[in-house]
């Protein structure tokens, strides 16, 4: 059992560094067993496993291959098959993502402040957020905090514009946050980087947060929707979130949305951050309002 083990690990780790990457031919059973000194019975017991978890594949009479998602099968089995789980906040852009991906699990904890308690109490292994700090910067200082001594990381996603939702038209003239106090507003919760993010904006007015009434949602995409269905005048969230209702758009701000995690998470967050490289910019053109990051 000891040497099928070892063999298994040693495959998984060739897979998933790319050293054998999707397509490249893997080792039949005997040069297998040959080169690795086992019985041919466990080299097949070794293949087999590969193949039953997807981390290669191969039609009958020919040799096995990486399968084209096998690095990340193999990063799975790597970390004990669990999903990285991810708190922290919402966005149109990672909903699409995340849509697609099954080792990726939403974790206790939305916005940004309650992904960021979720990292510091140990029940997310990753958070993302979009929080200014008082000396100007985004996202670092917070995580720096949190995560101290935990080999802290700001993994930059992308920049989204953010703004005034409103009505098409904009049949209330609705044209900065100073004019929401007149208005029911579709908020986001309190600690939520866009609550944050509107707060700040009426100080810097000298505008009243404290006035703002309506009700508070749970997402971007709700904020447009209560917006579209009349139940509130304006809001503040993505420019992605409008245009998915088809509402106006008054730009407010551009801002990183980042992932925060320990160095331990490093490994379990491989798959996202690669779904960011290779699906993300496409997505991001269809939604409007994002800036990928090079």
């Amino acid at each position: 059992m000891a040497r099928y083990l070892d063999v298994l690990e040693r495959l998984l780790h060739e897979i998933a560094s790319g050293t054998l990457a999707p397509a490249a031919t893997v080792p039949s059973v005997r040069e297998l067993a040959r080169t690795e000194g086992i019985a041919p019975t466990t080299a097949a017991r070794v293949l087999a496993e590969l193949a039953r978890r997807g981390v290669i594949s191969g039609a009958a009479r020919r040799r096995s291959a990486v399968a084209p998602d096998g690095p990340r099968r193999a990063r799975r089995m790597l970390s004990g098959g669990r999903a990285l789980r991810l708190a922290g906040s919402d966005d149109p852009l990672l909903d699409r993502l995340l849509a697609e991906r099954v080792d990726v699990e939403r974790a206790v904890g939305r916005g940004s402040f309650d992904g960021l308690s979720a990292l510091w109490a140990g029940t997310a292994d990753a958070a993302t957020v979009h929080l200014r700090h008082r000396d100007g910067t985004y996202n670092t200082p917070f995580v720096r905090s949190v995560l101290a001594g935990r080999e802290p990381h700001v993994i930059p996603l992308w920049r989204r514009q953010q703004g005034l939702l409103v009505a098409p038209g904009n049949p209330h003239a609705i044209e900065d946050v100073e004019a929401l106090a007149r208005h029911t507003v579709a908020l986001r919760a309190p600690g939520t980087g866009t609550r944050v993010l509107l707060e700040r904006l009426m100080r810097e007015t000298g505008a009243d947060a404290a006035v703002l009434r309506g009700a508070v949602h749970g997402s971007h995409l709700e904020v447009a929707m209560a917006i579209a269905s009349g139940a509130a005048d304006a809001g503040v969230a993505t420019r992605a979130a409008a245009s998915a209702l088809a509402l106006d758009f008054v730009p407010l701000a551009w801002e990183p949305f980042e992932l925060a995690l320990p160095g331990e998470a490093l490994e379990l967050a491989e798959p996202l951050i690669a779904a960011v490289r290779s699906h993300a910019p496409a997505l991001s053109e269809q939604l409007g309002g994002y800036e990928m990051i090079s």
